[in-house]
């Protein structure tokens, strides 16, 4: 069966290096804080897009961060089983990317 995608953009307006040190921060805290209990998590970079490996229970999850001067752009793969919880994950990483780029 075929990996279900989900694709988030959020725009915003601030400095690319401000972006990128509250998503690396973000990412740091959310595996501490979730994914280190239950999962594996690889997290690289490669200039401004962030490879996120995480699996748990058998099932891997790919997800890629690509952070540009006006947008962040999530796309994460789900394996066919988790695609029922898509709409919540959707909203979950909504949720997450527009928190991590309010600006404090």
């Amino acid at each position: 069966m075929m990996p279900h995608k989900i694709v988030v953009t959020i725009n915003h307006k601030l400095d690319a290096e401000f972006v990128r040190r509250r998503v690396e921060a973000r990412l740091d805290q959310l595996r501490r804080d979730y994914v280190e209990k239950i999962a594996r998590c690889d997290i690289s970079w490669s200039g401004n897009v962030a490879t996120i490996q995480a699996s748990a229970l058998g099932h891997s999850v790919l997800t890629q961060i690509f952070l540009t001067e006006k947008q962040v752009r999530i796309e994460a793969s789900l394996p066919w089983m988790l695609a029922s919880l898509s709409g919540k994950i959707e909203n979950l990483i909504m949720k997450n990317a527009k928190d991590t780029l309010t600006k404090n």
